[in-house]
């Protein structure tokens, strides 16, 4: 007679998460069924394959089983099966109904997930029409932690040339901006001619601009360079300047010197020096709305020793507010300063720095870090 055409219908079994934490003992029948009498069909399984058979990666990790079951189907047949675990455990009987006559197969399929670094096998046995069980499929899991791609920094330097009379008290700013692949704490430092001058730790989102900034001093040409020490993949940059120095009095070649008119300033006098005392810092609550951490209010004392114009600077990471005032009389006076809050978490944290730099120069910086509420937050 001849045989029937074959049609596979696919079985899959519902995914079962376990840990095989050692090998279990099975007494495994043989895979193919004979018949016992006259007539009877035959079954015939396939040792289930595991897919992956070894992993390694991240967990948790899903293993695949699958095998094939073939009938001799006369009428209605009714195939039964589950699947046997390394750890000792078996799924639910699940069965499949087939009709028609002729050879037929059906696929079925289990899937394991694991959490943890495991070794093991599966099994499928069959219980009807006929008893079957088959070879074990071996398998590993080795979990791996994911490694988090590394954080890039890129830094950007720019240093202005300086063409006129080199006092003390007058500066070259150079300015700099250091873009990071992903939120991180950059950690840099200054470099001018060769020699590390200033370093610097700050909390950078997207961009952020720092600086740094040097007395002229005497006609010569030089570089600055912005170092990133981490993260570890950073790409740093170096700028090159000129200062030409002209003597006071005499204005620059080529171009009349027209002073404007107006109130002269009055010249400090002889021996007049200026010089910050301390810092207090306060933080405004007012300003925690959502994830925005708090405003820090900034008063700080400068001592002058007679009458003078007094020239400083706030700085407070890429924020910075200049400013003068002008005195008769020797004492200690206030100036002040706000910092803005930080849009992306509840706290404020940084260091604010006071620096005088005129007629005397002076500089004190204070740390800070000052938490919302959490009833604002």
């Amino acid at each position: 007679m001849k045989s029937m055409f074959v049609r596979k219908f696919a079985a899959a079994g519902v995914g079962a998460a376990m840990l095989a934490t050692g090998l279990i003992g099975l007494t495994a029948t043989p895979a193919a069924a004979s018949a016992t009498g006259g007539g009877k069909p035959k079954a015939l399984v396939t040792t289930p394959v595991a897919s992956p058979k070894y992993y390694v990666g991240a967990c948790p990790a899903t293993v695949s089983f699958t095998s094939k079951i073939k009938v001799r189907v006369k009428g209605v047949t009714k195939v039964a099966y589950q699947w046997l675990h390394g750890d000792g455990s078996k799924s639910k009987v699940k069965t499949v109904t087939l009709r028609g006559h002729g050879v037929k197969t059906i696929t079925v399929k289990e899937n394991a997930t694991f959490s943890r670094s495991t070794k093991g096998w599966q099994a499928l046995r069959v219980l009807a029409p006929y008893k079957a069980t088959t070879g074990k499929a071996h398998f590993t899991v080795s979990c791996k932690p994911k490694r988090p791609k590394p954080v890039f920094a890129k830094a950007q330097v720019n240093v202005p040339n300086f063409d006129g009379v080199c006092t003390p008290y007058r500066r070259v700013t150079a300015e700099g901006v250091i873009r990071v692949s992903r939120p991180t704490v950059v950690t840099y430092r200054w470099i001018h001619n060769g020699k590390v001058v200033d370093r610097g730790r700050t909390k950078v989102w997207g961009a952020k601009k720092v600086a740094y900034s040097f007395a002229p001093g005497r006609s010569h040409r030089g570089w600055v360079k912005l170092d990133i020490v981490h993260p570890r993949f950073a790409k740093d940059d170096t700028d090159g300047y000129v200062v030409h120095c002209h003597r006071p009095g005499h204005p620059k070649p080529g171009k009349p010197h027209h002073p404007k008119p107006g109130k002269p300033h009055p010249k400090p006098a002889p021996g007049s020096t200026a010089q910050v005392v301390s810092i207090s810092l306060t933080p405004d609550t007012s300003s925690c709305v959502g994830t925005k951490g708090s405003r820090v209010n900034a008063v700080g004392r400068i001592s002058v020793s007679g009458p003078a114009t007094v020239s400083y600077r706030w700085t407070a990471g890429s924020a910075s507010k200049s400013g003068s005032f002008t005195v008769n009389h020797a004492g200690t006076y206030p100036v002040n300063f706000s910092i803005d809050g930080d849009p992306h978490g509840s706290k404020s944290y940084g260091t604010v720095t006071l620096t005088i730099t005129s007629p005397t120069a002076s500089s004190v910086s204070q740390s800070y870090e000052f938490a919302c509420p959490k009833s604002a937050v």
